[in-house]
């Protein structure tokens, strides 16, 4: 449908003092409650992973949504 609204979604960050500030929005066709808890896991996963080896490339992490939550 050339006339349809792509899905999207943002994820902004901001430091404030000694924690981050995480914020993730997209738009109805995609972030429905299911895929944003699951982004939130998976950001906490990353954060922690990330406190233990800060110098550790984010492209080494192995996260990801299940193909289910991708394709409804």
């Amino acid at each position: 449908n050339p006339f349809g609204v792509a899905p999207y979604l943002t994820l902004f960050t901001e430091p404030q003092g000694n924690q981050l500030k995480i914020v993730i929005g997209g738009n109805t066709n995609f972030l429905t409650l299911e895929r944003a808890s699951l982004l939130v896991d998976m950001l906490g996963q990353a954060a922690q992973a990330l406190s233990y080896s800060p110098q550790a490339s984010l492209a080494s992490l192995t996260l990801s949504l299940p193909n289910s939550v991708l394709s409804d």
